[in-house]
């Protein structure tokens, strides 16, 4: 950093309020150029030997104890079975927008791994492809939805009292976007249509058995609303898949922060052990972006690395 803009930036630091200048009083620029240098002085003298006992000891380097390549073939499928049944693929950057979940989503930032230049790495992928959607629907009044699939390594800092969890772990995940079509159009057909693609995964690409199987569908009525919508759509769900144990459950909106209205669980039963593999729902966060009313998202993932595991030790 040239010498004239740090003496500039440190003038404007308080040093009696040091976290308030940091996050008020610079600029994003200001503060980048700042912590830039702070991490250029502190790995300058940094000897290689120190970076190995670094790489040893930090949980969120090393490599994952996946078969690799099986992985892969193992997404490559559920990415095909995807784009048969509509939706586009798409890979994303390892970065996003600084506040991509905590802003959108009611996310503690602390869970997510902040980094320089205004940016975050991913910890969602359901939030990123949210943007996407936004940005080409944006002022473009279009009616026709919009699907997009990805499949993503999330970086997340929470601690989870969880066998084997590692803080890097990939999902695939669904996202749709699109407008009110009334009567509670939009929400029914890609909330099936989402929840359709992961029992077709389990049963027909695994061969999981519908004993081994439960779908929790919870509704979150609205001021206003009485749940009748979503009572229907779990009549029509589970009369579709008559062989899947479906069960309903009710909650108030205000105990759930992330889905609006509707939310579904996909369970599958491993040596006894009940996992939740894939959960979707309905979410706010197009109609925020775009302030509009009328725009709707549907979304969904799947804990891919855990199914692989679970998979690979035999369902």
């Amino acid at each position: 950093m040239p010498n004239k803009i740090l003496p500039t930036i440190l003038s404007k630091i308080d040093s009696k309020d040091l976290l308030g200048s940091l996050a008020h009083r610079l600029k994003n620029s200001e503060l980048t150029s700042l912590l830039l240098e702070v991490f250029r002085k502190r790995t300058e003298a940094m000897p290689p030997s120190q970076l190995l006992r670094d790489y040893r000891s930090n949980k969120y380097a090393g490599p994952v104890a996946t078969g690799f390549a099986e992985f892969l073939a193992f997404e490559l499928e559920l990415l095909k079975n995807a784009a048969a049944q509509g939706f586009e693929l798409l890979e994303f950057s390892p970065l996003c927008p600084l506040g991509t979940c905590s802003a959108m989503a009611a996310v503690d930032q602390n869970k997510v791994m902040s980094a320089l230049r205004g940016t975050e790495v991913v910890a969602d992928i359901t939030n990123v492809m949210a943007l996407e959607i936004c940005h080409r629907r944006q002022g473009r009044n279009n009616r026709d939805a919009i699907h997009l699939c990805s499949t993503h390594r999330h970086v997340r800092t929470q601690v989870f009292d969880f066998p084997g969890f590692t803080p890097h772990f990939k999902v695939f995940s669904l996202v749709s976007g699109g407008r009110d079509s009334g009567a509670y159009g939009f929400e029914r057909e890609n909330l099936k249509k989402h929840l359709a693609f992961y029992l077709d995964v389990l049963t027909r690409q695994l061969g999981i058995t519908s004993a081994d199987m439960r779908v929790d569908v919870s509704a979150m009525p609205g001021d206003g609303e009485g749940g009748e919508w979503q009572r229907a759509l779990f009549g029509s769900l589970s009369s579709h898949w008559p062989e899947i144990r479906f069960q309903y459950l009710e909650m108030r909106q205000a105990e759930n922060e992330y889905y609006r209205g509707l939310r579904f669980k996909v369970y599958i039963s491993v040596g006894g052990a009940a996992y939740d593999i894939a959960d979707g729902g309905l979410v706010d966060w197009s109609r925020r972006i775009l302030q509009d009313r009328k725009e709707r998202m549907a979304i969904s993932g799947m804990g891919t690395e855990l199914l692989f595991k679970l998979t690979k030790n035999g369902l």
